[in-house]
């Protein structure tokens, strides 16, 4: 093997394994996850916000996953009330409502030359097509965001192809998109689980959630802090 591909490994090894110094630069790798999604991995650097260092990871089906340093500017979202344990701290803006279920826009034309609505992708086919991403890579391998890490993907589309299966539709038929981020602060490695990263991301659009719209049946988005503020799962709804 050339000399310059083994000394790539080597790094990648080493930048895996441990954060590095938080003065210290890198650039970002990508790995896919199962289903083809790229996954995006940076190194913690702490009171750096104007520069987030990172690494690209591809999941099995080809979608973009991205691993990057937690900073103290990383969660932009609105605030809810602290609580000791497992809680929705914060809500996404109010542009970025998205129906829940999947949503049809109005038929256009007159019979019989009507043509159907486009179909949409709602919050909770978006969440569980990032959390089916995000439990392995593209060799099966499960993720392992370390400490100080922000695992994070937008999702556009159904398929990871621009303009495959269906865009991910925003309240009233708005194209949009919504961003994923999972935050390690605690000082063990974390592994996403699907049906948990599922769970944790459909807080937000529980009935009892002050990020679930009663009227549209839609959500906001938002984050969920799990356990004592050590990992949180964040969904951020936007309009492109």
């Amino acid at each position: 093997m050339h000399s310059s591909i083994l000394l790539l490994l080597a790094s990648t090894a080493s930048v895996l394994a441990a954060p590095r110094p938080s003065g210290e630069l890198e650039s970002r790798k990508q790995f896919k996850g199962k289903d083809g999604m790229v996954v995006n991995i940076d190194d913690a650097a702490p009171g750096k916000t104007e520069k987030r260092n990172s690494q690209t990871f591809k999941s099995k089906g080809g979608f973009t996953v991205t691993i990057s340093d937690a900073t103290s500017g990383s969660d932009k979202r609105d605030t809810i009330e602290a609580r000791s344990s497992d809680y929705v701290s914060s809500c996404g803006g109010t542009s970025g409502w998205i129906p829940i279920a999947d949503s049809q826009s109005p038929s256009t034309g007159i019979w019989p030359f009507q043509k159907e609505g486009t179909w949409y992708w709602g919050y909770q086919n978006t969440v569980t097509g990032f959390c089916n991403g995000v439990a392995a890579d593209y060799d099966g391998n499960p993720f392992n965001i370390a400490p100080g890490k922000i695992l994070s993907s937008t999702r556009k589309w159904q398929f990871e192809l621009e303009g495959n299966g269906r865009r991910v539709g925003l309240k009233n038929f708005v194209a949009g998109h919504i961003e994923f981020e999972i935050h390690n602060k605690s000082k063990d490695n974390h592994i996403p689980d699907k049906d948990k990263c599922i769970e944790y991301l459909m807080k937000m659009a529980a009935t009892d959630s002050s990020c679930y719209g009663s009227n549209n049946k839609d959500t906001k988005g938002g984050t969920w802090q799990v356990g004592a503020d050590k990992i949180s799962y964040h969904a951020l709804p936007a309009k492109d």
